[in-house]
């Protein structure tokens, strides 16, 4: 491994750990393989898992964890809504072993269930078949 790198502009960091993030939960949804985001940070952005927690934390009030799981809850809000997969076809995909910790999630961070995105879904559903009948007007 390479010198470590010091951040002075933390928004970066900040961004680089979403974008870290969003390469987990694509690689738990392609592949089904489990990587870390520890391992994930000590890679792509070179630096210590515990000082970048402690740079957003000191910055932002943000934990990794707490950025992780928001962009878990990003991505299966939008599954719930524009697949047909069920919340526990969901949970395997992104890595978790019970649903009911996603659904925990979803629900602490979005103030919604998981069913309430499944009713999006459906609205989003209708909507769609009615407007063929509403062009022919």
């Amino acid at each position: 491994m390479s010198p470590q790198r010091t951040y002075s502009d933390p928004s970066a960091l900040l961004e680089k750990v979403k974008l870290a993030a969003d390469q987990v939960i694509k690689t738990r949804l392609e592949t089904g393989k489990s990587v870390t985001m520890s391992t994930r940070i000590t890679t792509e952005l070179d630096q210590d898992y515990n000082t970048v927690n402690q740079i957003l934390l000191s910055e932002f009030g943000l934990s990794v964890k707490s950025i992780f799981q928001s962009r878990v809850v990003e991505k299966a809000k939008e599954l719930l809504v524009y697949t047909e997969h069920s919340l526990t076809r969901i949970a395997g995909d992104l890595g978790y072993k019970n649903a009911s910790y996603l659904s925990g999630q979803i629900k602490k961070i979005t103030g919604c269930t998981p069913s309430y995105f499944k009713k999006v879904r459906k609205s989003k559903l209708e909507i769609m078949k009615r407007r063929p009948g509403e062009e022919k007007m």
